[in-house]
């Protein structure tokens, strides 16, 4: 615990708490027992997982970690874009039922909205944990799906490709 904390304290990993989500601030309601780690640097994360790049490149291969990878690229940038004079926390939101998990991976405030993210390293997948959440949260109009699709929007759902986060994040 105390080598987590001096490693976030040093900017190296940024840790994302639980939120139940409910209100603003999202801190308010936050679990540290739960918890997920990002590192600070997607690049170097790779690297360290012995990906060689210039070998991907050229022949691109199934990763099984596209999915993690695709989630840190949207913690970084959910980073990077925020006010430089206070530290950004990351949450996110689970749900542990008997019958029926469920979780999104991060939750953020824009406009006076609580906003479900999702995160998809394909164009496609299921949509079934933002649902749950967008019934069961008043404060949340609309949810946003970030993955390898298109522009778009369907009933309460934003679409948009990972590289179009930056401008989404900030648009007003």
């Amino acid at each position: 615990k105390e080598a987590l904390l001096l490693l976030s304290q040093a900017g190296i990993v940024h840790i994302c708490c639980h939120s139940s989500g409910q209100t603003q601030p999202l801190g308010a309601e936050k679990n540290e027992k739960k918890f997920k780690v990002f590192f600070f640097d997607i690049g170097l994360a790779q690297r360290m997982l012995g990906l060689a790049l210039d070998k991907w490149l050229l022949n691109p291969m199934q990763l099984k970690t596209l999915g993690s990878m695709a989630e840190q690229l949207v913690a970084q940038e959910l980073i990077a874009y925020t006010n430089i004079k206070s530290a950004q926390d990351l949450y996110y939101w689970h749900r542990e039922a008997k019958s029926s998990n469920a979780e999104l991976d991060f939750l953020v405030t824009k406009d006076a909205d609580i906003i479900p993210v999702e995160v998809k390293s394909g164009a496609t997948g299921s949509m079934r944990s933002m649902q749950l959440f967008l019934e069961s949260h008043p404060n949340s109009p609309h949810g946003l799906k970030i993955s390898e699709g298109l522009f778009a929007v369907h009933n309460n759902i934003q679409e948009i490709p990972l590289y179009g986060l930056e401008a989404w994040l900030l648009h007003k």
